[in-house]
């Protein structure tokens, strides 16, 4: 605070001690009164302050907890071939070719019906130069995303399937509680 407005502060916020311009600027230099009020309130200068009581549990056992002991770093798989494609050619819109491709092949991913039917498109776009379908799918539980579950699937223009990543974790519907 600049010393014009100290100034100000002091002629219009205590017009009951200030008489004068003079009286204004000595308040200025003397140090403020400091009294307790009840609790622990305090009034300084111009501003009422509180002080806080230290925050501490209940209990008095602290704890911390480490979240990266309730991580798990899903083991990534890829479905690539090593030449062409996955699947041949098929008509229909991509996102049902690859989700039946998915239904149909859950066992190479090591996953079950039930970790497919949990996935949740994030992300569907077309690459302008290739027409490949770029698929992103997150798992989720109960609604709930995973994080660091997700699954891309990659369709050419002639329907077929080019690759699958995947980072889902297995079996987690089955071994979440609620």
């Amino acid at each position: 605070m600049n010393f014009q407005n100290k100034v100000w502060q002091a002629m219009t916020r205590r017009p009951q001690r200030t008489n004068s311009i003079l009286q204004a600027l000595k308040s200025l230099f003397t140090p403020p009164q400091t009294y307790r009020r009840t609790g622990q309130q305090r009034r300084t200068g111009f501003c009422v302050s509180e002080f806080l009581e230290s925050r501490e549990l209940l209990s008095g056992n602290s704890f911390a907890v480490d979240m990266s002991e309730f991580q798990v770093a899903p083991a990534k798989t890829e479905l690539n071939p090593a030449r062409g494609f996955l699947t041949g050619p098929q008509t229909g819109n991509p996102l049902n070719i690859a989700t039946g491709y998915l239904r149909n092949n859950a066992t190479r991913l090591g996953l079950t019906s039930a970790d497919i039917s949990n996935l949740q498109l994030t992300n569907r776009y077309v690459s302008s130069g290739s027409g490949t379908t770029h698929l992103y799918f997150q798992q989720a539980v109960n609604g709930i995303p995973v994080v660091g579950s997700n699954l891309n699937v990659n369709v050419a223009r002639a329907g077929q399937i080019i690759n699958v990543g995947s980072s889902v974790l297995p079996n987690v519907s089955q071994n979440t509680a609620l």
